[in-house]
């Protein structure tokens, strides 16, 4: 997921070159926001359930042996249900 993100800020310092800098501040501070709210979710929701907060986090947990694999599957499944349903 920090990979994802760093490629989506280089992509957007690039995008800043192109368009108003006030779109680029509005995107540079959406991107200040978004890892705000993970820091504080990592930081709340880490020590109960690992921070298995979208896919990406759990397949990295996963890659890491940190979770087995049956229990990536159902995490997984459960987040993209939620995801699906929720919005």
């Amino acid at each position: 997921m920090v990979l994802m993100v760093c490629i989506w800020k280089m992509g957007m310092d690039m995008h800043h070159r192109l368009v108003p800098v006030a779109v680029g501040v509005f995107f540079t501070r959406l991107y200040q926001e978004f890892m705000a709210v993970l820091m504080v979710l990592a930081f709340a929701i880490g020590p109960i359930s690992g921070c298995h907060v979208n896919p990406a986090v759990t397949v990295a947990m996963w890659l890491g042996r940190r979770i087995k694999g049956d229990d990536a599957v159902v995490y997984v499944v459960a987040q993209l249900c939620g995801a699906f349903f929720g919005g």
